[in-house]
């Protein structure tokens, strides 16, 4: 077991050193950092990082709901996911730029993100109520109506 970890580790860290020393990853990794700035703005990347985590949760309580009820579990179901992340994006991406260009408007990309975090809260305490689990309907409902508004 430790020579696994040793392997893995040490192919971890030559891996990275690999990455490192090779200057075509560090531009392009510096051009897609510069390209997020500008597309979804660098004061919003830890809330789009808490809301691709949402994201992860939702799917992860999917598939547990999904075996719990008997459902079959379809890669085509699981790729809808990719294509969530990236229209989540495109969306706080929208509102993002709509904010900078029309002058006076403030605050749309948090307005955004918020609508979108709280629309994947409610589909994951769906989903454990799918699972079996007690949800508390009050809160379903509060945040149903929180969104619809």
């Amino acid at each position: 077991m430790n020579n696994l970890i040793s392997s893995v580790k040490t192919q971890a860290v030559e891996a990275f050193a690999s990455a490192h020393s090779n200057f075509g990853w560090k531009v392009l990794l510096a051009g897609a950092v510069t390209v997020g700035d500008y597309l979804v703005g660098a004061d919003n990347h830890s809330t789009m990082g808490m809301l691709a985590v949402l994201i992860g949760f939702d799917l992860c309580t999917a598939v547990m709901a999904a075996h719990k009820t008997g459902l079959v579990i379809e890669s085509r179901k699981m790729l809808k996911t990719t294509v969530k992340l990236l229209v989540y994006a495109m969306m706080v991406s929208g509102a993002h730029l709509t904010e900078s260009i029309v002058p006076g408007a403030t605050f749309l990309d948090s307005t955004a993100i918020s609508f979108l975090a709280i629309t994947e809260l409610i589909s994951i305490l769906e989903n454990i109520g799918k699972m079996g689990y007690a949800t508390p309907n009050k809160l379903l409902n509060k945040l149903s109506d929180f969104r619809d508004k």
